[in-house]
């Protein structure tokens, strides 16, 4: 069984009132992120901010700045943290394919042995750029679902 996790954004209020049975990608603007989850987006937090994305403290310590929303048996919400949210909105499109190149050969993904991980990863990095640029302009927070 995977995992599904969709990454999207909504204003706090908005989000706190919502059930999140099914994805919210039904109901609010965002995208399918593969399976992608919170020690994956530490560690691409780390890429983009320049930190020391193989000091695994470091980025265990990251995973616990995602503000849990929503919580049920096997499904939950969490609030990307600003500096994460912020570096994706600065990211500029010549700096995805990068981002992406390291982001694949990470541990995470090595040991996943995903096809054409960087492929994959460089489009959904920008579906992730495009939502946080959105996010920003609209005074909206970026969040992610987890559902087993």
């Amino acid at each position: 069984m995977g995992v599904l996790t969709d990454l999207f954004i909504a204003a706090d209020a908005e989000v706190r009132q919502l059930n999140f049975e099914r994805t919210p990608l039904t109901f609010l603007p965002g995208i399918d992120i593969k399976g992608i989850q919170l020690v994956e987006l530490a560690t691409l937090q780390c890429i983009l901010t320049g930190q020391d994305f193989t000091n695994v403290d470091y980025v265990v310590n990251l995973v616990g700045t995602f503000e849990l929303i929503y919580e049920e048996e096997e499904a939950w919400v969490y609030k990307l943290p600003q500096p994460l949210s912020a570096a994706l909105m600065k990211a500029s499109i010549d700096r995805i394919s990068q981002v992406a190149a390291t982001w694949a050969n990470t541990e995470e993904f090595r040991s996943n042995r995903i096809a054409n991980a960087r492929t994959i990863l460089k489009e959904c990095l920008k579906e992730m750029v495009h939502f946080a640029r959105q996010a920003s302009t609209e005074g909206k927070e970026m969040y992610v679902w987890i559902c087993l």
